[in-house]
C-alpha cells in the first residue's frame, strides 16, 4: 500500500472523526470528488466570464480579485500535484505529450514546444495591451519580447525538471521489475 501524503492523511483523520471512526467507501469518495470537480469547473468558468466582462467594459480593476482567485487555485493545484507520489508522463501546458528521451534532438523538440507556447502567450499579451491602451507603441513589443524570453526560460526549466523526474521514476520501476525477474 502506498504511503499517504500529509493532506491525504489529514483528510482521512478528519473523515474518521466525523463519521465515528468509519471511513467513507470508494463510491462515496468518488461522488465527493465529482462534486468538488464540478464546483471547481463552474467556479473557473464564472471567474473567466466575469474577468472577460470587466475587461470588455474597460473596468479592469474589478478583474483583479477574479484573477487572484484563479492564481490561488492554480498554485494549490500545482502544489498538490507535486505532493502526489505518482509521476505522470510530462506534457506541455496545452496537454501535448513531450518526448522524454535523452539527447540533443529530444531537448531541441521540447524547447521548441516551450518556445512556441511562449510566443502564443506573448501574442495574446500584445493583443490585450493594444486593446487596453487603444494604441500600438514600441514598449508593447519590447515588453512582449521580454515576456516571451521569461516565459520560455520558465517553461523550459519546468519541462526539463518533469522529464528528469519521469526518467528517474521509470528507472526505479525498471529496477523493481528486474529485481522481481531475478527472484
Amino acid at each position: 500500500m502506498k504511503e499517504k501524503t500529509k493532506p491525504e492523511q489529514y483528510y482521512i483523520d478528519k473523515m474518521k472523526n466525523k463519521n465515528g471512526g468509519r471511513l467513507p467507501d470508494e463510491r462515496e469518495m468518488q461522488e465527493n470528488s465529482q462534486a468538488l470537480n464540478t464546483a471547481l469547473i463552474f467556479g473557473l468558468i464564472f471567474d473567466g466570464v466575469m474577468m472577460l466582462y470587466y475587461f470588455i467594459t474597460r473596468n479592469i480593476e474589478k478583474t483583479y480579485p477574479y484573477l487572484a482567485q484563479l492564481l490561488v487555485i492554480a498554485v494549490v493545484f500545482a502544489l498538490m500535484s507535486f505532493a502526489s507520489k505518482t509521476v505522470k508522463p510530462p506534457h506541455t501546458l496545452w496537454g501535448k505529450d513531450v518526448d522524454c528521451s535523452q539527447g540533443r534532438k529530444a531537448f531541441a523538440r521540447r524547447a521548441g514546444l516551450c518556445i512556441i507556447e511562449s510566443l502564443v502567450y506573448g501574442a495574446v499579451l500584445i493583443a490585450l495591451d493594444i486593446y487596453a491602451d487603444k494604441k500600438v507603441t514600441g514598449s508593447i513589443f519590447y515588453d512582449a519580447v521580454i515576456t516571451v524570453i521569461i516565459f520560455s526560460a520558465i517553461n523550459i526549466t519546468v519541462c526539463e525538471y518533469r522529464v528528469k523526474s519521469y526518467r528517474r521514476y521509470q528507472e526505479r520501476l525498471d529496477a523493481e521489475e528486474d529485481d522481481d525477474d531475478t527472484e
